[in-house]
């Protein structure tokens, strides 16, 4: 088999470690995605429950901002 060499003097002893290494890091990605997505699958849903869109709530923003009387022209 190719990767059975494990007494390969030219190989150094540090790179055994490397397919663990990778495979967590593989991991570890994997785990900030599936988080990422349950964070903004958590957060439009709050703001659905409150009754705001959550694909529009830049706008949303921006009009409430413009019809306010704290933030109107005087």
């Amino acid at each position: 088999m190719a990767f059975e060499e494990t007494h390969n003097p030219l190989i150094p002893d540090g790179f055994a470690a490397i397919g663990t290494a990778v495979t967590i890091g593989a991991v570890l990605i994997g785990v900030g995605f599936v988080i990422a997505i349950a964070v903004a699958i958590y957060r439009a849903t709050r703001m659905a429950n409150r009754g705001q869109n959550p694909l529009t709530l830049q706008e949303d923003i921006a009009h409430r901002a413009m019809q306010s009387q704290t933030l109107a022209p005087v």
